[in-house]
This record gives structure tokens, C-alpha cells and sequence, in this order.
């Protein structure tokens, strides 16, 4: 049995990443998620 990641969610996979790198900071997720950062930018949430 495979379970590995089919070529589409590699695709998804690597778009998001892609994605984020440009429009987002680990620390700015990280303040989100902890509901110090109102202002996230809606693109992403």
C-alpha cells in the first residue's frame, strides 16, 4: 500500500508553500494562531 502523496496534493503541497513564503512569516502565523494579530491579511485566513 502507498502512502505517499498522490501528484496532485504535491502540487497543492508545493503551491501553499510557494504561497505563504511570499505573503506570510512563521512568526506572523504563530500570532495568529495565538489571537495576537487581528490584522492577518485576509488572502490568507
Amino acid at each position: 500500500m502507498y502512502f505517499g502523496l498522490s501528484e496532485e496534493q504535491q502540487f497543492f503541497q508545493e503551491t501553499i508553500s510557494k504561497f505563504l513564503e511570499g505573503e506570510s512569516t512563521i512568526d506572523a502565523i504563530r500570532s495568529f494562531t495565538k489571537g495576537d494579530n487581528p490584522d492577518f491579511p485576509e488572502k490568507i485566513h
